[in-house]
């Protein structure tokens, strides 16, 4: 009871939220009259634990019904969990009958708008039936179907499954139909609620008698079978010569038509999706390859073109973005990864200040596996470079492609080619290579100028002058810099932050190499895409340098997360100017220069990848020690105070 009282008296909801949901955990079921603002700043299973609690206070509430409806209001969690509760006998019988009777009274109408929808939508049917085929296209009805099947209640899964194929059977067509391979949707019930559709009302059936009408048979039609009046008869000219008729080649044949059986000829082939409601059902569609290639490869160029011109891409962004998250590439197409790849990018563009930290939950919330979450990580690095301007640089980057055979690995250490190509060949990789290579190659020809003698003794031609102004990248807008903290940066930090809280490093899947490498290369690639003149730059130098030091000691058990790490601090100090540096950041400095000294020192350098940790540890230290040596007053006098 104190407990609940307090965090009820907190001003900080979030804060609040989160102690509710750790005080959840101890077992007082007390006063939640005062809580009820906190659920929404709740985690889904700590609003679970509360709900559950809530019905055991109701045992002993006077007006249980009005207290649930107050709880349940626009919450489809705890309404998914309701539903799951009464389904289960064991956790519903300890209940009272006063509880189970106010919670059946609430979700009860749920099954009869069904049933009434199902009804209504055979009635349209029946007497519009072009007006029931818009609305089956439109947003309303595509976003009712897609939440009912992304719900965590098996009934509502199961309703929106029988509404969604019911609809589908009157208004599409026969290869075009909504299906689903489960058993739950060929049961009796399920075929009663898919009848509803095609059983009239009566009142249907009486009108329609009451408008029948007799018509009187109509006089047989003569027909004619001869030719009435002049006839025109053709005369044959012997004068014509038929050698002198020109011939004409033979026609190229098409190569829809090379089946020998004209019954194989596909002639009904679908048309390119012109509009986004037309896409997404390409998209689902698992059955028919080339409606699924159309949509897949017009994906990228019709969100990019319908961006520009209302809202459509805007009001199925978060529907589109779980689409094309979730294929599992049913046909094996062969550059199915850039495909998907590249329409995910163009939806992140499209609307990033909705899509950016959608994606960023997905990656720690979602129910998605590495491969995925790795994929969602390498479009938010690329869709932000992208808005910085950058995306001339990044066209040739691809999923693809596969080394040569000089270069593949011996067959036992290698991966099938369609999983090499979701672990080996992440394209952020790729613009990580191009990034390190352009910082490290002007600090070795820096070192070699120092080594070969002062500067001034070297002479450059006018037209090598030239050359180099011409090589010269002119300035670009940046996009990414007015956006790139609330909508990109922060959404992944903060959620990995709240990741690690909650269930530590030791058996955390973010702590997998794999997917710490690309993160850390991501939210580096992010810092570097926004810019220096970024107003927000601090705060995320701030951010990122903590969380790349807490995972140093991660960092030495696996050389791709080292490679990630040094990496990252690399693009710390190439955005940010050495004076701030030296006066902001002089004890996150001087612990990186003794940590990446350790690391050179360790590493080999006999093999590729120990040259290349060294080639980066050494890129580090140089930068290091070039503001240690510039503003070497500033570090110490900040190190002593």
């Amino acid at each position: 009871m104190w407990l609940g009282k307090n965090i009820a008296a907190i001003s900080d909801m979030k804060a609040a939220a989160q102690m509710c949901g750790k005080a959840l955990t101890l077992g007082y079921t007390g006063d939640y009259a005062r809580v009820r603002s906190l659920l929404r700043h709740l985690q889904i299973h700590q609003q679970r634990h509360f709900f559950l609690a809530t019905l055991r206070y109701l045992e002993t509430a006077e007006d249980r019904t009005s207290l649930l409806k107050g709880i349940l209001d626009g919450n489809d969690i705890l309404v998914d969990c309701m539903i799951d509760w009464l389904s289960d006998p064991a956790s519903s019988s300890s209940a009272t009958v006063g509880v189970r009777q106010a919670a059946m009274s609430i979700i009860s109408g749920d099954e009869v708008c069904a049933q009434t929808l199902l009804v209504s939508a055979g009635y349209v049917h029946r007497t519009q039936p072009m007006f029931l085929f818009t609305l089956a296209r439109s947003s309303i009805h595509m976003n009712g179907v897609s939440n009912r099947l992304k719900s965590t209640s098996t009934r509502a899964r199961w309703l929106g499954m029988l509404v969604g194929m019911a609809i589908s059977e009157l208004v599409d067509k026969s290869g075009n139909k909504m299906k689903f391979d489960d058993e739950d949707v060929r049961t009796p019930e399920a075929n009663w609620y898919m009848e509803l559709v095609k059983e009239p009302p009566p009142a249907v059936v009486t009108r329609s008698l009451t408008r029948r009408t007799v018509q009187k048979p109509q006089a047989p039609i003569k027909l004619v079978t001869e030719i009435v009046g002049p006839r025109i008869t053709e005369v044959a000219d012997d004068s014509e010569d038929e050698d002198e008729l020109m011939s004409y080649a033979k026609p190229d044949s098409d190569h829809e038509d090379e089946d020998e059986d004209p019954t194989l000829v596909n002639r009904n082939r679908p048309n390119a999706p012109v509009y986004i409601r037309d896409l997404i059902p390409g998209l689902r569609d698992t059955e028919n390859y080339d409606l699924h290639y159309l949509a897949l490869t017009h994906a990228a160029p019709l969100i990019l073109r319908k961006a520009s011109f209302g809202k459509e891409v805007k009001n199925h962004a978060t529907e589109l973005a779980a689409i094309l998250v979730g294929l599992d590439n049913p046909f094996d197409i062969e550059n199915f990864l850039d495909l998907r790849q590249q329409a995910l990018i163009a939806l992140l563009v499209s609307d990033p200040s909705t899509i950016a930290p959608w994606f960023a939950r997905q990656v720690f919330e979602g129910d998605y596996s590495m491969g995925q979450r790795a994929a969602i990580l390498s479009v938010i690095g690329l869709g932000a470079r992208e808005l910085a301007g950058y995306a001339n640089d990044d066209k040739d980057l691809t999923n693809s492609s596969l080394p040569t055979v000089k270069e593949a690995p011996f067959p036992s250490k290698r991966l099938p080619d369609r999983l090499h190509r979701i672990y080996s060949s992440q394209p952020l990789d790729k613009v990580a290579s191009r990034l390190e290579k352009g910082m490290v190659q002007p600090m070795a020809l820096h070192a070699a100028d120092k080594l070969t003698g002062p500067s001034v003794l070297k002479v450059r031609t006018f037209s090598s002058r030239m050359e180099v102004e011409k090589k010269r990248k002119k300035p670009i807008s940046n996009a990414l810099a007015k956006i790139v903290a609330e909508s990109f940066f922060f959404p992944l930090t903060g959620r990995w932050w709240q990741n690690v809280q909650a269930y530590g490093s030791t058996h955390n899947v973010h702590f997998q190499p794999f997917l710490l490498a690309i993160s850390l290369k991501t939210l580096a690639v992010v810092l570097q895409a926004s810019g220096r003149s970024t107003l927000s730059l601090p705060q995320m130098t701030t951010e990122l340098w903590d969380l790349v030091l807490s995972v140093r000691t991660a960092a030495l058990t696996d050389i791709i997360v080292l490679e990630a790490v040094l990496f990252a601090l690399l693009m710390l100090l190439e955005v940010n100017d050495g004076r701030r540096v030296a006066e902001e950041y002089s004890k996150q400095l001087v612990e990186t220069q003794e940590w990446v000294e350790m690391v050179f020192e360790r590493a080999s350098g006999s093999d590729e990848e120990g040259e290349r940790i060294r080639m980066l540890a050494a890129s580090v230290l140089l930068k290091t020690r070039d503001v240690v040596e510039k503003f070497q007053r500033l570090l110490a006098g900040d190190l002593v105070f």
